[in-house]
């Protein structure tokens, strides 16, 4: 079953699909929200974990889930901007 709460969170399960940041605009949010993020509780690890699946290798983590979304939006634009600088095609949306 799927839920949206007052953040902009998908909840499946233990699973967050994170729809787009409201607060980016212009170019940087269009091509942000092109891809899907996932924030996940890591019992493991006791942070939540947050990927961008077909984007980027790795992530980002935290004990704030709110915290590691922002971090995830600033890691999808900085890949955006490595890929704009080398005139490098973006990989393929997961939207």
């Amino acid at each position: 079953m799927l839920g949206v709460d007052v953040n902009g969170l998908v909840v499946r399960q233990s699973m967050l699909f994170l729809l787009p940041n409201k607060r980016c605009t212009g170019h940087l949010m269009k091509k942000r929200n092109q891809y899907l993020k996932v924030v996940e509780w890591s019992e493991e690890d006791q942070c939540f974990i947050g990927r961008v699946p077909g984007l980027t290798l790795g992530g980002v983590h935290g004990k704030n889930e709110a915290k590691v979304y922002e971090k995830l939006c600033d890691l999808v634009d900085e890949w955006v901007m490595i890929y704009e600088e080398d005139a490098a095609p973006l990989p393929v949306p997961t939207t």
